[in-house]
C-alpha cells in the first residue's frame, strides 16, 4: 500500500459466527470503512470462523486482511490458552493487536466491548490511536458493579483518542455522565448498505409481515408472536416471516429458547427461516410487505437506535415501532404506526395493510429519513476524523482531476466553470458544441479520451452523444434545466453510463421522470449559482417605483403580464417604471422567423407605443453588467407561463430586489410564498404598500438578500458540486477495485494464476 493510505485495525469482542446486531455491526463497520479505495482494513477475529455466512462478502476485497490468530501466530502455540480454547480475551486480543501494530504500524485502532477497551486503555501506545466502541449502563440508581465498571470506563475514555456514539442522546449521556468534551466524541450511528438503484414501489403487495433479529425477552419475541395469533383469528391470510438464529438468555426462565422454538416452528402462518446471510435477509424483506420492531417497554427509554428499523425503511417497508423519544426524533412525532401495547400492534397492522394512503406515507417517511445512515454517508461523517490522522485529505487521485464541460450555452455554467479553473485540483477544458446536436466528432473524441469527469451543460445532444460513448471509468454528471423536457433528448440517453442527473428545482425533477421514465434515484437537486457578493450593491435613491424584467423572450415570459401590473401600478402613481432588459426578439432568429411569436412581439410594441405610459417602459439592449443594472430595480418581476427556477428572480434578490413572482408550477417549491401572487392585481397592491413603507422595505431587502446568500451562494453551490464529483469518482473507483478483485479471484480459483 502508498504511505499515504490509511491503515485502520478493527477488534471486536463479537463472535462473527453468530448473526446478531453486535456481528451485523462488524460487517457494516467493515462496509463503511472501505468505501474510500485508499484504506487498508485488518480485522482480528475473537474466534475462529467455523461458519463464514457474514464474512463470505469479504473474503475476495483485497483491501481487508483477516486476522485468524489460530493460523496466523505461532505454529506450536499449545502453552496458550486462548489457542485451546478457541477464544480471545481481552487481554489476549491487546497483546496480538500490539504485535499487529509493530508490522503495520495502524493509523487508527477501533475496538468493541468493554473488556478490551479497558485493556487496551492501560497501553499508552495503542491508546493513543485506539476509537472505543461501548454502550455502558446509565442509572439514576447504580448499584456497586456499575460504579465500579462506570469508574473504570472513565480511566479509558480519559486514554483512547476518541468514543464512538450511536446517538446524540448518547454523546450527551456520555458528556453529562463522564464529563467528556464534546471533541472526544464521534456519532457512530446504525449502517445499512447504500440504497438499491431501483427506488420502492411504496405499495402493499402481499399480507407479509417481516422481523429478522435476535429473540429475547427485551425484544417482546412471546408478546410479538402471540400478538400475531390473535391477529390471524382476525385476518387468516396474514403470513409473518421471522428471521434469526441468536438466542438471549432469560435469567427469569430457563426454558426461554425452548419455549420459543416451540411457537416458531408450530404457530400458523409463521415462518422461521432461521439464520441467514445479509443478503438473504434483504431479499426476504423485499417480498414482505411491513416490518416489525415492537419491543418490551422496558426499552422505551433506551437511547439507541435499532438497525432493523433501518434495514425495512431503505427498501421502503412501513415499520411497527414503539413510540419511543429516540423513534420520535427519527421518524417524527406523526409518524402513523407507533405501538405501544398489543391491541395497539394489531390495530396498527391491520390498518396498514388495509390503507394504500398510510401504507405509502409511513414507508416513503421511512425511505428518506434512512438515507443518512447508508454507508457511504456514514464513511463521509467519519472522513475528517480518519484522515485528519494523516495531517491531510486524500485526494481521489494521484493527479489532477480532468474536467470537461460539455455544451452549446454555458451562460448558466460559467461560475462553476470559473470555480474549478481556479482550483489547484482540476484541470479544465469546455467541449463547445455549435448547438443542442451539432458538434465536431473529433475534437469531443480527443475531450473524451482526455477526462476523468463530464458535466453535459443542458441534457440534449451532447448528454446523449456522452452516455454513448463514455469509459466505464469515467464520471458522467449531466445538468438539466426546463427546456429539456420539450425535446426528445432523455429518450435517447444511455442511463447506465450517467452517473446523476443534476435538476435545478424540485418540480422539473419530477416532471423529468414522469415524462421520460427515468429512475428517481439519478436525480440530485442542486440550486443555481449567483455571485451574491457581485451583486450585493448599493441601490439607486427610490428604487421602490422601478419594476425589471430580465429577459422578455420568447413569449412564454409573458412581458404583457408585465406590462399589465406596471400599468395596473403607474395609473395610480406615475413614478413608477418598468426597464425591460436582454435580447429582443429580432436578435433570436428561431424566435422572430416563428409567426405567432412575432405576432406576440408586434402586438407588445404596438401596445407600447401607442400608450401613454410609453416614456416610463424602457427596452435596454443585453449586456454582462447585470449587477449594476439591479442597483436601480426595485422589484424583479417573473410573471412566465413555465420556469425552471428563474435564475434572474436570485440574482435580483441576491442584490436586495424584491421579488414579484406569477404562480407558475413550482414556484411555491424554490421561492416563498409571500411573493407569489394569483394575479397582476393582487401583486400591484402588494408593490403599492410596500413602496409607501421605507422601514419594512428595507428589512425585507436583507432579508432575501441573507435567504440567496444561504442558498444559492457561488462558493457553497460550487463545493456540493466538487463534493459530488468526488464521491462519484469515489465510488467508481469502489466498483472497479471490486470488479479486480472478483476477476482476481475468480482466476484464481480456476488456477490460471498463481
Amino acid at each position: 500500500m502508498k504511505e499515504k493510505d490509511l491503515k485502520i485495525l478493527l477488534y471486536a469482542d463479537v463472535d462473527l459466527n453468530v448473526i446478531d446486531g453486535s456481528s451485523i455491526w462488524v460487517t457494516s463497520l467493515m462496509s463503511v470503512l472501505t468505501q474510500c479505495p485508499k484504506v487498508e482494513l485488518t480485522l482480528l477475529l475473537k474466534r475462529p470462523i467455523i461458519r463464514p455466512i457474514l464474512l463470505e462478502p469479504f473474503l475476495i476485497n483485497q483491501q481487508i486482511h483477516l486476522i485468524d490468530p489460530w493460523k496466523a501466530f505461532d505454529k506450536n502455540p499449545s502453552h496458550k490458552k486462548w489457542f485451546l480454547e478457541k477464544k480471545l480475551a481481552a487481554e489476549d486480543a491487546v497483546s496480538l493487536i500490539e504485535i499487529l501494530d509493530s508490522r503495520s504500524c495502524f493509523d487508527v485502532i477501533i475496538v468493541r466491548g468493554f473488556d478490551i477497551s479497558v485493556k487496551i486503555a492501560d497501553n499508552k501506545n495503542l491508546a493513543s490511536k485506539t476509537w472505543t466502541y461501548i454502550i455502558p449502563h446509565f442509572s439514576k440508581h447504580e448499584n456497586q458493579e456499575q460504579e465500579k465498571q462506570n469508574e473504570s470506563l472513565k480511566g479509558v475514555f480519559e486514554k483512547v483518542k476518541y468514543i464512538l456514539c450511536q446517538t446524540e442522546a448518547l454523546m450527551l449521556e456520555y458528556q453529562n455522565h463522564f464529563g467528556l468534551d464534546k471533541s472526544k466524541l464521534i456519532i457512530l450511528p446504525p449502517m445499512v448498505p447504500n440504497y438499491p438503484l431501483a427506488q420502492p414501489t411504496f405499495k402493499k403487495r402481499y399480507n407479509n409481515l417481516v422481523y429478522v433479529g435476535k429473540f429475547s425477552k427485551q425484544w417482546n419475541t412471546h408478546g410479538m408472536i402471540d400478538a400475531f395469533n390473535k391477529l390471524r383469528n382476525k385476518d387468516p391470510n396474514v403470513i409473518f416471516h421471522v428471521a434469526g438464529d441468536k438466542f438471549n438468555k432469560d435469567k427469569d426462565d430457563n426454558k426461554f429458547q425452548t419455549k420459543i422454538c416451540h411457537k416458531l416452528k408450530n404457530t400458523p402462518g409463521l415462518v422461521w427461516h432461521k439464520g441467514i446471510s445479509r443478503q438473504e435477509v434483504e431479499a426476504l424483506i423485499e417480498k414482505c410487505d411491513v416490518g416489525i420492531s415492537w419491543k418490551s417497554s422496558e426499552l422505551d427509554n433506551s437511547l439507541e437506535l435499532s438497525t432493523k428499523i433501518l434495514e425495512y425503511g431503505r427498501l421502503g417497508k412501513p415499520v411497527i415501532v414503539n413510540r419511543t423519544p429516540i423513534n420520535e426524533n427519527l421518524l417524527g412525532k406523526d409518524y402513523p404506526l407507533y405501538a405501544n401495547s398489543e391491541e395497539e400492534f394489531i390495530g396498527q397492522i391491520r390498518k396498514v395493510l388495509l390503507s394504500s394512503r398510510i401504507y405509502e406515507e409511513a414507508s416513503k417517511r421511512l425511505y428518506e429519513v434512512c438515507k443518512q445512515f447508508t454507508y457511504s454517508e456514514v464513511y463521509n461523517k467519519l472522513y475528517g476524523y480518519l484522515w485528519g490522522i494523516k495531517k491531510e485529505i486524500p485526494i481521489v487521485q494521484k493527479q489532477k482531476i480532468k474536467l470537461l464541460f460539455a455544451g452549446h450555452d454555458m451562460k448558466f455554467a460559467k461560475l462553476l466553470v470559473d470555480y474549478f479553473k481556479s482550483s489547484k485540483d482540476y484541470e479544465v477544458q469546455i467541449d463547445k458544441w455549435k448547438n443542442t446536436f451539432q458538434h465536431n466528432p473529433s475534437d469531443s473524441l480527443m475531450y473524451l479520451e482526455w477526462a476523468d469527469v463530464i458535466i453535459c451543460e443542458w441534457a440534449v445532444g451532447n448528454a446523449v452523444w456522452y452516455s454513448k460513448h463514455k469509459r466505464s471509468d469515467q464520471v458522467l454528471l449531466v445538468r438539466m434545466h426546463r427546456f429539456e423536457i420539450t425535446t426528445p433528448y432523455p429518450k435517447q440517453f444511455n442511463l447506465e453510463n450517467i452517473d446523476k442527473i443534476v435538476t435545478i428545482a424540485p418540480h422539473t425533477t419530477s416532471d423529468f421522470i414522469e415524462k421520460f421514465n427515468i429512475p428517481p434515484h439519478k436525480f440530485i437537486m442542486i440550486n443555481s449559482l449567483i455571485d451574491t457578493k457581485k451583486f450585493d450593491l448599493e441601490k439607486i435613491e427610490n428604487p421602490q417605483y422601478n419594476l425589471g424584467i430580465l429577459g422578455y423572450c420568447p413569449s412564454l415570459k409573458r412581458l404583457d403580464r408585465a406590462l399589465d401590473l406596471f400599468e395596473n401600478l403607474w395609473s395610480k402613481d406615475q413614478r413608477y417604471r418598468l426597464y425591460v432588459k436582454g435580447k429582443s426578439p429580432q436578435e433570436i432568429p428561431w424566435i422572430w422567423e416563428n409567426i405567432n411569436e412575432r405576432r406576440y412581439y408586434d402586438a407588445i410594441f404596438e401596445r407600447v407605443n401607442s400608450s401613454q405610459w410609453r416614456e416610463s417602459v424602457v427596452f435596454e439592449d443585453w449586456t454582462d453588467n447585470v449587477h449594476d443594472w439591479f442597483r436601480k430595480i426595485g422589484f424583479i418581476l417573473s410573471v412566465s407561463d413555465l420556469e425552471g427556477s428563474h435564475v434572474a428572480v436570485s440574482e435580483g434578490m441576491a442584490s436586495g430586489s424584491i421579488p414579484i413572482l406569477l404562480n407558475w408550477r413550482g414556484a411555491d417549491k424554490i421561492y416563498p410564498s409571500q411573493f407569489i401572487f394569483p394575479s397582476t392585481e393582487d401583486a400591484a397592491q402588494y408593490i403599492s404598500r410596500l413602496a409607501e413603507n421605507d422601514q419594512n422595505i428595507d428589512s425585507l431587502r436583507m432579508s432575501v438578500k441573507m435567504l440567496i446568500q444561504k442558498d444559492c451562494d457561488k462558493d457553497l453551490i460550487a463545493a456540493k458540486w466538487k463534493e459530488l464529483i468526488e464521491e462519484n469518482l469515489r465510488l467508481k473507483n469502489k466498483r472497479l477495485s471490486v470488479k479486480n478483485s472478483v476477476i482476481h479471484y475468480l482466476l484464481r480459483s480456476t488456477h490460471l494464476i498463481k
